[in-house]
């Protein structure tokens, strides 16, 4: 056990100083897409707020049914849209991403101060299963957020790339 603990702690600490100065570089080389995709989304999302706005406030329509379908689907896009501003925000992603790597890092000192003479908390089964299990859930939601934020700059970077092209494209006679 105290073998895959080591791991783990070697695995831990590599991220963590992985992911500082690879995050620093992604957002510094990247910060034109994100804040092209940040501007969008926000045009997108006072699109959405205007029309849902207008459309609830006009109860002349005819077609009644249909509106509430649009706006069943344009909500729908708006709760999409505030996602991606979220998972576009760096500063927020930066504490989603530390916060658990820094959490796990205490678990894992407590649980080698647990082994020491001086922790006067008995060393059982269920408080080891418990640092493990917060160890472990805290570094899994760490790697899911870096998932989250690659794939939203890879998204942002080819946006950029297209609209890039389509316009040298578009200037061409």
């Amino acid at each position: 056990m105290k073998d895959i603990i080591d791991i783990y702690t070697k695995i831990v600490v590599a991220t963590f100083g992985f992911i500082g100065p690879s995050f620093t570089l992604l957002i510094s080389i990247f910060i034109e897409a994100i804040e092209m995709a940040r501007i969008k989304h926000e045009q997108q999302l006072k699109t959405i707020n205007s029309l849902t706005r207008d459309n609830i406030n006009d109860p002349d329509k005819d077609i009644e049914k249909e509106m509430k379908s649009s706006l069943i689907e344009l909500k729908k896009q708006k709760v999409k849209i505030q996602r991606d501003l979220n998972l576009l925000n760096p500063k927020r992603q930066i504490r989603r991403v530390f916060i658990p790597l820094i959490l796990s890092l205490v678990f894992i000192g407590l649980y080698y101060f647990q082994h020491t003479t001086y922790c006067p908390i008995e060393n059982t089964f269920c408080a080891k299963l418990v640092w493990l299990l917060a160890r472990g859930l805290l570094f899994l939601y760490c790697l899911f957020v870096l998932y989250q934020i690659l794939y939203m700059v890879i998204e942002s970077k080819q946006a950029l790339i297209k609209e890039k092209t389509d316009l040298i494209v578009g200037q061409e006679p």
